[in-house]
């Protein structure tokens, strides 16, 4: 069985998992966007990927689990930021 974990966002990652031991992981690809240094996840390259790890596997043997992401309750957040401030620096200051 093959089990692809990933930890959404731009920082997060995959990782493969096969019958039980790690096989691979990888940062989540990103691209760069605009021209403030900025960038976002690339969702082609995943696809890639996640194709590339599946290659050969008995597709009903794959299992794909996605971490949810959850805003956190206020006081739990550094002063004067937002829980909308908490998504648009991508949860840096949670790490």
């Amino acid at each position: 069985m093959l089990i692809i974990g990933i930890d959404p966002g731009i920082n997060g990652a995959i990782c493969l998992f096969k019958d039980g031991k790690i096989v691979d992981v990888f940062e989540m690809p990103k691209m760069a966007v605009g021209k403030k240094n900025k960038s976002q996840v690339n969702a082609s390259q995943i696809f890639n990927e996640i194709q590339k790890a599946v290659e050969g596997e008995d597709k009903t043997k794959v299992i794909a689990v996605i971490e949810q992401a959850a805003a956190r309750a206020q006081k739990y957040l550094p002063p004067g930021d937002t829980l909308l401030d908490m998504f648009s620096k991508d949860m840096k200051w949670m790490r």
